[in-house]
Order: structure tokens, then sequence, then C-alpha cells
């Protein structure tokens, strides 16, 4: 991954003591209701990470406001054998009885109490080896309202989908295409129907070629939709990730992060920490075997001052690296505790719950940063992941950027560092409208000057308006591809904002991401042939191999018994997902050979007759 030399705007100044010195920070509690009245619920410089021992992160941070009752603590950079004695108090649950768990990606370790926190409570942790006392807060969970109830999936529609003689079970999306893309690389998507309607295709991840044609297609249990699909690296090998669950009306995810090789065989499945489940808007892998994910929960919290209830639910919005191994949080970074409600540009209506800041997506960059995005707060937030502390902001009502009017983005995603301090992000201008149409950004930081420049924008030529979702990928060669979000389109640009090729998924579909990437896919099980007898002299065979990326030809084998096939006729060249074959005679048993660019069998279905 590319990675700029971004260098923060320097935050308030922290006041730093010296490895080694005793921390202590005082939570807020306030009778089990979150106070967000004001500024005096963000965490106090001087209760930061920054003051615990060099190297040493914990989660919750020192001072926090908005700790899960089912939270674990991290001690980030800390091995058993360093932290000594932990001592987990709550104020009103008493001392708690906990065991320590090693990290397997990182240096570090957790203490995972054996039972959980009261809600509305101050949690104080001492930790001997490293000699720090620091306290947090834990917040009131809210159960999930009517409103926030899962959306229940439908079954799909035939219409503007396959149907494969082969593979009777996939029904993946037709999706129409115009231009031409020669790089050889395969799209990524995962449709679903647009806020909950039926899809025109099957819901799953898809695999799509240059033309369009499914190359993939995933299949899942029975009310369950993916999300977030995509190519990634685990333990140094090329796998697929994607979410999958159910999704609220509010628009986040209840459910996990899978992990699949190249055989299409389970790696890992990803379960968000500290009571939360993981939402489908981030899931990255890193190089050392951990995931960073984003997870959404209700919490009750006192919304008067915006316009809310006093016991209003507020949807709380964490960012949380995984080390996949051990399923531990190894860090936690909560929205809660760091962005101001009041820079929200969403409302906070009585009785309905309200998603203030709504996090969608995390890039990692140099020099231990995080980059967030906030769609409700139009705000793109610079994270020390170290420390936790904001380093600067690019959007939104406390920008640390002069953005020329032009320049102003709107419910934004997938925000990305980009070289030559440039950053990328897909503009969405909508719910409620504020723009005309949607865009890829791609701008330029002025560190010196503290301003934000366009230097590139991409825009369809229908003018779509994105409701919500979409991004924008930078690819190889200098081409940009913008995946529309709710607007069923995805589309690659030249660097100069040509539009080279679009594609269109069917009906009211719409794809989260739409990523381009190569992949080689091997899959574990055997092609798939259907015979059907056209005359007494005449068979026609259908084959397909689910995820397979190197079959260049089939080679027909027939036979009087299932294991006395030969081969007839020469290879026919592969056509699309399916492959139809007419051939005479032979029989009664047939089955296929798939075959690379040079000849060389790669499988073999078993055997069929019509």
């Amino acid at each position: 991954m590319a990675v700029p030399l971004v260098k923060g705007t320097p935050a308030a100044p922290v006041r730093r003591r010296r490895a080694g010195a005793v921390l202590v920070a005082v939570g807020l509690a306030t009778a089990g209701w979150f106070a967000v009245g004001g500024d005096h619920r963000k965490i106090n410089s001087d209760e930061t990470n920054a003051l615990l021992p060099s190297g040493v992160t914990v989660s919750p941070s020192p001072g926090a406001h908005s700790a899960s009752p089912e939270t674990e603590i991290s001690f980030l950079g800390a091995t058993r054998a360093k932290l000594g004695a932990v001592t987990v108090t709550g104020s009103r649950s008493g001392r708690h009885a906990g065991r320590l768990v090693a990290y397997s990606s990182r240096r570090g370790t957790s203490f995972v109490p054996a039972t959980q926190f009261d809600p509305g409570e101050r949690v104080t942790v001492t930790a001997a080896g490293i000699n720090a006392r620091y306290s947090f807060t834990v917040l009131r969970p809210a159960a999930l309202t009517s409103s926030e109830q899962p959306i229940p999936t439908r079954t799909p529609l035939a219409t503007d989908s396959f149907s494969f003689s082969s593979a009777p079970a996939l029904h993946p999306a037709q999706v129409a295409v115009q231009g031409t893309d020669t790089s050889g690389r395969y799209t990524f998507v995962s449709p679903i129907g647009l806020s909950g309607a039926a899809s025109h295709g099957q819901p799953g991840p898809l695999i799509l070629d240059a033309a369009g044609h499914p190359v993939w297609q995933g299949t899942l249990p029975a009310g369950v939709v993916a999300m977030n699909f995509r190519p990634q690296t685990y333990a140094g090998r090329q796998v697929l990730t994607w979410w999958q669950g159910q999704t609220s009306p509010l628009g986040y995810g209840i459910g996990v992060d899978e992990i699949v090789d190249s055989s299409y065989r389970t790696v890992a499945t990803v379960q968000a920490g500290n009571g939360y489940p993981a939402d489908m808007h981030e899931f990255t892998l890193t190089r050392r075997g951990s995931a960073f994910v984003t997870a959404y929960r209700p919490v009750y919290a006192d919304l008067r001052p915006y316009g809310g209830d006093r016991d209003g639910q507020l949807l709380n919005s964490v960012v949380q690296e995984i080390d996949i191994k051990t399923g531990r949080v190894m860090f936690e970074w909560d929205a809660l505790d760091h962005i101001s409600l009041r820079e929200s540009y969403a409302e906070a209506t009585p009785g309905a719950a309200w998603d203030a800041v709504h996090l969608n997506a995390v890039d990692l960059g140099p020099d231990h940063q995080l980059l967030l995005t906030a769609r409700n707060t139009w705000g793109v937030y610079d994270v020390d992941a170290r420390s936790g502390q904001i380093s600067w902001r690019l959007g939104g009502k406390r920008s640390s950027f002069r953005l020329h009017k032009s320049d102003r983005f709107a419910y934004e995603h997938d925000a990305h560092f980009q070289p030559n301090d440039q950053i990328s992000l897909f503009d969405d201008e909508d719910t409620p409208q504020v723009g005309s149409q949607s865009r890829g950004l791609l701008l330029k930081l002025d560190m010196g000057d503290h301003t934000a420049r366009s230097v590139a924008s991409y825009t369809h030529p229908s003018k779509l308006l994105a409701s919500s979702q979409g991004n924008l990928q930078m690819l190889p060669g200098g081409n940009v591809l913008v995946g529309w979000g709710a607007a069923p389109y995805y589309s690659i640009f030249s660097h100069s904002g040509k539009l080279l090729y679009d594609a269109r998924l069917p009906g009211p579909d719409e794809s989260y991401r739409t990523i381009a990437a190569p992949w080689t896919g091997a899959p574990a099980s055997p092609p798939q042939v259907a015979a059907k007898r056209e005359s007494d002299a005449t068979t026609s065979l259908y084959e397909s191999w689910n995820g397979a990326t190197r079959v260049a030809s089939w080679r027909i084998l027939t036979g009087s018994t299932q294991s006395l096939l030969v081969p007839v006729g020469a290879p026919v060249p592969r056509t699309g997902f399916e492959t139809a074959i007419s051939t005479r005679g032979g029989g009664p048993y047939f089955a296929v050979e798939a075959l690379d660019a040079s000849g060389r069998v790669l499988s073999t279905s078993a055997a069929a007759r019509p």
C-alpha cells in the first residue's frame, strides 16, 4: 500500500511525564446515563495514553467515558511479565477476577474480566509492573428498538439474474457493461437490494470479469447479506474478506467478518469484541495478523441539549483492532470520547435513536496514523493510535484545513491516505441532499498554511447521487475506480477524469464498495457438469467451475461406466461462467476436464448421465 508522508497539524499540547510515572485519571459517571451536554465529556489531554510508559497503549483509554460493560482491558505493547499484578475494581461491582491473555500478532496482553461491569460505574485499573493507575467510566447500553431491528432479507428475484444448468443453486446478478478494461483485474462487489428490497441478483460476495460475467458467486445462510467484499493479504497469502450478517435500518451492521483462502475455504471468522457485533463498514487486515473493524451499539444518553430525549438513544461507534488468532481486542477508539456531538450534521429527534458520528472507514497510515471517516460530521480524522488523540480534522465544522466552497464534501465515505500529502474519498452529497451529484474526490493537503484543495474530481455523466455508501480506489497505472454505493454503478476513469469503463448492477441492487484487483482462484471442489440428451445422437453438456480463474478450455470425457471415461473431440474454449458443448455419440456417462492455457488438466468433474 502506498503511504504518504503526512504530518499532523499539532494538536493541543499534552503534558508528558517520564516513563514509569504513576498516572491517575478519573472518569465521569452520571446516574447511568452518558452526559453529553458539553465538551466536558471529551477526554482531557492529561488523561490519555500519552502519559503511559513509552510503547504502551491501553483500552479503554484513561479517562474514557464510553466503555462497554463487557469490555476487556487491553495493554498493547506490554507483555504479561511486564504488567505484573493487574487489579481491576468497579466503583459498584467491586474487584474483578480475570485472566491475562497474550496477543499472537503484536506484543500485548488483555485482562479479560470474569464478570462484566455495571453500567454507569467508574472502573479503576492498576498495573503494578508499569506503575500505572487510571480510570474509565462504563456506559449504559440500550436495547434495540423496533426501528433498529435488523432488516429481513427477501427471496432473490429471477429477473436480471443468471441461471445455470450446471450450477442451479447460483443466480448472480447480470451486470451491464460499457467500455473495455484490458487490465486483467477482476471486480469485487456484494450486491444487496436497496433498503431491504428484494435483490435482482443472489445476495452474497460476487467476483466479476471485465465483461461483467460472474467468476465466483459466494453463498450465504438464509436471512444473511454480505457487504464490503475485497481481496486482502493474510499470513503472506492472498485471501478474500467480507462482512456478513443483518443490517439495521439505521445504517449499521450486526454480524461477523469472514476470511477465505484462494480455494474459498474459511480461514477465520472474526468477531468484534467488548460486547459489540461487527459492523459492515470496515474490515482491514494488517501484515502482523490483526484486523481493524468498526462496530456500533445504541446507548442511553441525555440528548436534551441537542433536541432529543433525556434518556434518549445515541448510536456509539468504535474502531477496534482485533488479534485474529485469539479474538482479543488489542485497541479500541471510541468516537464519543473524541468527537464532540456538536460536530454532527445529523439532528437528534425525540423518540428516535441518534447516529451523530457514523464511522464508516479506517485507513492505516505511517507513524501509527489511523485515518477515520465519519459520515455524519462530514469529517475525516487523523488519529494517533498510540495516544488516541486527533491530530487533525479535514472537513466538517472544525476542519484543521481551509477548503474552498467547491472542495467541501458532505456525508462522505472511504477516505484514504495517498502519496504526496493527498487524501482520496467518496463525496456522497446526499441524505439529506446537499450537492447536485456525488463524486470521487482527491484533495491535496498543505500542512504549512493548513489549506486543502481539490486536485481531481470524478463525476458520472448521469449525475448520479448516492444516498449512502460508495468508494474511490486509485488503480495502478493512474486510473481511478469509483463505486457509486447506493447508485447501482461502478466506473473507471482516467486520471484526468475521462470515463473509460462503466458498469450497472440490475434493478435496485447496490454495493457498499466496489474493488478492482488481480485474483487467482482454485476451488477445492471439482467442476460441475450437467448433461441433456437432445436427440438419439446428440448430447448437450453444460460445465462450470465456480471461482476458478485459470480455466482456458474444457475437454469432454465419455464412456460406458463412471470409472471408464476417455477423451472425445478437441478441447472447447471456455465461454463465460458456463460453457455449453454439443457432442454426438458416446455415453451413457459424461464428464469434463478443466484445462489451463497450456493444456494441463486442472480438475475433472464427476460423471453425469443425461
